[in-house]
């Protein structure tokens, strides 16, 4: 499983989003077996393998969460750049033409 922060399809994050629930469910149940069954190799194995699924499943959600905010970005930035008019089309608007020139002072010779 290729997991290139750059280039995540919306589908392969989904993915990651549902093996990150599915590993803190299991980080869940392993967290609670020691409060059911109490003795020191359920404490052990069900805290530090919760611990570790727990991690992961936290590690998974950030990278999605973080591919999302950079693509959110990257859209932002292109949308912004494509706002400005083409190059064909003048900046300046219909009123800003028909003015022309600013005319000179009249001059003062006697």
């Amino acid at each position: 499983m290729n997991l290139d922060l750059k280039r995540m399809p919306v589908d392969r994050a989904m993915q990651v989003l549902r093996v990150a629930a599915v590993l803190a469910l299991v980080a869940l149940g392993l967290m609670l077996w020691p409060a059911f069954d109490p003795v020191p190799s359920a404490v052990l194995l069900g805290l530090s393998g919760g611990q570790v699924l727990g991690t992961l499943s936290f590690a998974a959600y950030l990278l999605v969460v973080l591919w999302d905010l950079r693509r959110r970005r990257r859209v932002k930035l292109l949308d912004s750049s494509t706002s400005l008019p083409p190059p064909s089309q003048p900046l300046l608007g219909a009123s800003d033409r028909e003015s022309g020139p600013p005319s000179a002072p009249p001059s003062s010779r006697p």
